[in-house]
Order: structure tokens, then C-alpha cells, then sequence
């Protein structure tokens, strides 16, 4: 999931927290209404957990959104601080493969040009 600005996707925490206020919901009640313990509502809410797939499953069913939704929001949290963590030293360290185009499904086979 990108983004056109340099704005860092959000936690799926933060997305909840927000749409909880909107409702006037508490965590408790968020917690109850999933019938998850308090404790793992309160950490996903501060940010201090991400969102697994069973909560995924959960959340969708209880907002109706997709559960591909919560999990693209989960995956590109998840990719940013990886590469926040760890890109500059991975781009150090490994070397890319030369360049060469990769198939991608139903699209047509780039031309190439014989080598002489």
C-alpha cells in the first residue's frame, strides 16, 4: 500500500481508536462487543499491538468492511517500520540481482534485443 506523500500509514490501532471516539464507544465496550479481553482492545487501540488475523476477522465482521482492509492496513504499517528499521542497512548490504524484467501476469512478455 503506498501513498503519494510522505505521510506514514497508520496503525490499525489508530484507525480503530478514531472510529471508537466518532462513536463514543469505550474500549471496554469495543472489547465486549468482540468478546475479546479488555487488556488486547486497550493495546491495540495505544498502538502497542498490531492486528492479527483472528482480530482482522473480528473487526470486519463487527464494522462490515472487508478483511483485506484491516490487513492492508496492518501489512503496510508493518512494511514501513521495517523499512524505517532496517532499509538503509538491507540496501547496504545486499547486492541486486542485475536488472532484468520479472513477468507479470497477463501482461505481455517484454522485447528484449539480441546480444551480439
Amino acid at each position: 500500500m503506498s501513498n503519494n506523500d510522505d505521510t506514514p500509514p497508520a496503525h490499525p490501532g489508530k484507525i480503530l481508536a478514531d472510529e471508537l471516539a466518532e462513536l463514543a464507544m469505550s474500549p471496554a465496550d469495543f472489547a465486549a462487543a468482540l468478546s475479546i479481553p479488555v487488556a488486547t482492545a486497550e493495546a491495540l487501540l495505544a498502538q502497542r499491538i498490531g492486528i492479527t488475523p483472528e482480530l482482522v476477522l473480528l473487526i470486519s465482521h463487527y464494522f462490515g468492511t472487508t478483511a483485506r482492509f484491516w490487513t492492508d492496513l496492518q501489512n503496510a504499517y508493518d512494511l514501513h517500520v521495517a523499512e524505517c528499521k532496517h532499509g538503509a542497512a538491507i540496501a547496504a548490504q545486499i547486492k541486486p540481482l542485475p536488472t532484468r524484467p520479472i513477468p507479470i501476469a497477463g501482461e505481455p512478455e517484454p522485447a528484449t534485443t539480441p546480444s551480439n
